[in-house]
């Protein structure tokens, strides 16, 4: 009887009331989702993934939801150095939830349109599994880095090339000048020889 008079006193859940509020808190994620300037994935425990309008648009993607299978089909790489890595080492799977955020410079060829896409991500793990990745398009960034690569390799090569053409032409010059010298030489013998001949015939 006691217990039955604390729960009458308990206060009453309005379910109503809770259901308004997390329509609107789920309305609002909805429009930070989808107004966010950074791309933005939704990854759960399986796999599949859902984008927000920005990524659907830097990965070249006719729809906003991405199959388990994208983890296996695109190729990840540090854009740094280039290395191979995987979805799991750059944060953007997590299994068990856990885990600190990784945040990560990326080159990811999708597949869909052949070119590289080149992001910075920053992946937190889920607590339900999955993570929540979001990233931003450094391309611009990283071509001109690699441009400034390229240039430097260029320079370099033709600076070999030169330092070749340059010792190619100075081994032909000295050639040339022992080839002079001998003749010089080999001509003085001569005419040495041919002025003791003229003495002796005289």
């Amino acid at each position: 009887m006691k217990r039955s008079n604390e729960e009458s006193q308990r206060p009453a859940v309005d379910v109503s009331s809770a259901q308004v509020v997390l329509e609107a808190q789920r309305a609002l994620f909805e429009d930070v989702f989808e107004a966010s300037r950074d791309g933005i994935a939704l990854i759960d425990a399986g796999g599949a993934a859902r984008l927000n309008g920005a990524a659907a648009r830097l990965f070249g993607c006719p729809g906003r939801t991405l199959p388990a299978s994208w983890a296996t089909e695109w190729c990840f790489r540090r854009a740094d150095s280039r290395e191979p890595t995987t979805p799991t080492e750059a944060g953007w799977l997590s299994a068990d939830g856990r885990g600190a955020a990784v945040f990560t410079e990326l080159e990811i060829h999708t597949g869909l349109d052949g070119d590289a896409v080149f992001v910075a991500s920053n992946a937190t793990a889920r607590p339900v599994g999955g993570a929540i990745v979001v990233f931003r398009d450094i391309g611009p960034r990283i071509r001109a880095r690699h441009e400034l690569v390229a240039q430097r390799q260029r320079i370099e090569a033709r600076r070999a090339e030169r330092t070749v053409t340059l010792a190619r032409a100075y081994t032909r010059r000295r050639f040339a000048d022992a080839l002079a010298a001998k003749r010089r030489r080999d001509e003085e013998k001569l005419l040495a020889v041919m002025c003791f001949a003229k003495e002796v015939s005289s």
